[in-house]
């Protein structure tokens, strides 16, 4: 039987994105999208509100991507929402502006949902060769997933409200200046705290796999600026990164990561210091980045479905 192509669309935080896929096996990636919204900007107050700005940029960016996967022959959209929508009051509201926009309903994922999909999604990188046993993390802009994949099943699976926009925040002042280290460490305190009091828990020797803008963006700068050597991201590369970029104003840190946009400048700080964070509290010699995300693993699983 013949499958369609799919188009995901993941609305999150800060960012939208949206991958068009065959079914194969394996997945195949016709083409992938984002677009930086900022839905949740100026969303930390009580209760969390979107603001009317942010679902204006949030709306526009959904009516082009869908506009984009629509014009490489995508047969099936599935839109789905994350922490953003999720926390917000008036998330149910704008759902059904983005249905209105673009005629697909929006899928508001439970946490345990999302951190589920994007372990599905990893499952499908190659470039993991099948590991049965790893743990995982995704940082974006509301929060933070958390799964222990053993022996081949999903063991533990979490997400907590610690996205890189929900902490800088609360904690790191006007996004545009520098970050004081005292600034930067509350982030990562609030992130330990954070994991302790759920109780997710890293006793195993497995690797750590993370995916995500911010991740991404770290191991880049890692690279770049940083002496060269083997291996993934270690704590002590995600201190030495702070040490060097959260004392420049954003407009800098951009100037000095190529590829890096004026808003995950401003983020980066709060990133990295979640990021070091788990690391320390992880206890585990450094993480290896993926590709392969949600939007990977709710292809899947609608795939899977209709085989």
């Amino acid at each position: 039987m013949s499958l369609p192509r799919l188009a995901v669309l993941d609305l999150g935080s800060n960012t939208i994105k949206i991958l068009v896929v065959d079914a194969g096996p394996p997945l195949t990636a016709v083409g992938e999208k984002t677009i930086e919204a900022g839905l949740a900007k100026g969303m930390s107050r009580n209760p969390p509100t979107l603001t009317s700005e942010g679902m204006g940029r949030a709306l526009d960016a959904v009516v082009k991507l869908v506009g984009w996967a629509g014009m490489r022959g995508t047969n099936v959209f599935l839109l789905t929402a994350t922490a953003a929508v999720r926390d917000a009051v008036n998330g149910p509201e704008f759902a059904e502006k983005v249905k209105k926009a673009c005629g697909h309903p929006l899928r508001i994922l439970t946490g345990e949902e999302e951190a589920r999909g994007i372990a599905l999604g990893v499952q499908q990188d190659p470039a993991l060769g099948g590991a049965r046993d790893f743990y995982l993390t995704d940082l974006g802009g509301g929060s933070m997933e958390f799964v222990d994949f053993h022996d081949g099943r999903i063991a533990q699976a979490v997400s907590l409200p610690i996205g890189s926009v929900r902490m800088a925040e609360q904690y790191l002042g006007n996004l545009k200046d520098p970050v004081p280290e005292a600034a930067w460490r509350l982030v990562a305190d609030h992130t330990r705290k954070a994991l302790a009091e759920n109780g997710f828990r890293f006793d195993r020797k497995q690797p750590l796999v993370c995916t995500g803008g911010a991740a991404n963006h770290a191991r880049g700068a890692r690279e770049l600026l940083l002496p060269k050597g083997p291996g993934g991201v270690t704590a002590a590369h995600l201190r030495a990164l702070l040490e060097r970029l959260a004392p420049l104003p954003a407009r800098q840190r951009e100037a000095l990561l190529p590829g890096l946009s004026a808003n995950r400048a401003e983020l980066l700080p709060a990133a990295a210091a979640t990021l070091l964070a788990v690391m320390e509290t992880a206890g585990l010699p450094e993480y290896v980045t993926s590709y392969h995300n949600l939007r990977w693993g709710v292809a899947a699983e609608w795939f899977a479905a209709r085989r």
